[in-house]
């Protein structure tokens, strides 16, 4: 069904509108949920419509991480390698993200920073090879923690963002203990630009031929 839902658009357009409709592109969608054998024909149905892009939106369904990586790279080897990859569920954490990378995605759609702001949380990953010290091995802190009551350092002191630049983590601790919006703002704008931070380190190391190191930082289990 996908696929013939697929083919509509090209055969519902007269012949005088096909200028109009070659302005835009159509993205086929793989499902197929956890059977193998469905993504597969899914994929293969797409593939023959030649669509620049595809969404793989059969995952995040609570899969495991192996099936995941199984449905994935089921579906996207049906696929010619120019074709255009987008993710939009199932890559919740760096480790998973960083995942979704090495699988070929070109567009990842994440809620992991919106996440972590309401769960108080600060993302603050790093973004060299360098193993971090012992003090810098936690990815995310816990901003309602009452340790950081008197924490008058930024939320990570490397980073460029409003919120480290301009406020302390005793400041943000107190706005989320008193509930006030200005707490999560200043959360949220840390952990959205710390998530590009990490995306344009993933691109660096990926240029120096380094990911593979890199990732073994951000996941060394």
């Amino acid at each position: 069904k996908t696929c013939s839902e697929l083919k509509l658009p090209k055969n519902i357009h007269k012949k005088e509108d096909q200028d109009k409709v070659s302005c835009s592109s159509l993205i086929g969608v793989i499902t197929g949920g956890v059977n193998p054998y469905e993504n597969k024909r899914c994929a293969e149905g797409i593939a023959k419509l030649a669509t620049p892009g595809v969404v793989v939106g059969n995952i995040g369904c609570g899969e495991s991480p192996e099936m995941r990586r199984s449905i994935v790279e089921t579906a996207l080897g049906q696929l010619p390698t120019d074709t255009f990859r987008i993710a939009i569920n199932g890559f919740l954490t760096p480790p998973e993200l960083m995942d979704a990378v090495s699988l070929g995605f070109d567009i990842i759609s994440t809620t992991l920073p919106n996440m972590l702001t309401l769960n108080g949380q600060a993302l603050c990953l790093p973004l060299t090879c360098e193993s971090p010290s012992n003090d810098n091995t936690q990815q995310n802190i816990n901003l309602r923690d009452s340790k950081y009551i008197k924490d008058a350092s930024p939320l990570m002191s490397d980073c460029a963002c409003h919120a480290c630049k301009h406020h302390t983590r005793a400041y943000i601790h107190h706005l989320l203990i008193a509930h006030e919006m200005l707490g999560e703002v200043l959360l949220n704008v840390h952990n959205h630009h710390h998530l590009l931070e990490f995306f344009s380190a993933m691109r660096q190391h990926l240029h120096d031929g380094t990911f593979e190191q890199y990732r073994q930082i951000i996941d060394p289990h």
